[in-house]
């Protein structure tokens, strides 16, 4: 389960509420959001996740990013699939 605080009807990781133009590590998103980064690493690959790369090809997630993290942890929660939640969230954007 992912640990999101409850906020004017919406679940929230922590972290969205910091400055809204902050990046983050995998680790720092991992850890927030109680994933192991190979969780993420995994959503990646199955296009659930885009997150940008810096030099190094470091992965970097943004509000947008933690936002979608947050909903993928709602929906597998409710018991949904990998390959439900892709369909869902390409059907929202």
């Amino acid at each position: 389960k992912c640990p999101l605080i409850f906020y004017k009807g919406v679940y929230f990781m922590k972290i969205i509420f910091e400055n809204k133009d902050k990046v983050y590590t995998i680790n720092e998103v991992a850890q927030e959001a109680n994933l192991h980064p190979q969780t993420l690493r995994n959503w990646e690959k199955h296009g659930l996740l885009k997150p940008q790369r810096i030099s190094g090809n470091q992965r970097v997630y943004m509000r947008e990013d933690l936002e979608r993290i947050e909903k993928i942890c709602q929906l597998k929660d409710e018991g949904f699939n990998i390959k439900a939640i892709k369909h869902f969230l390409n059907g929202e954007e």
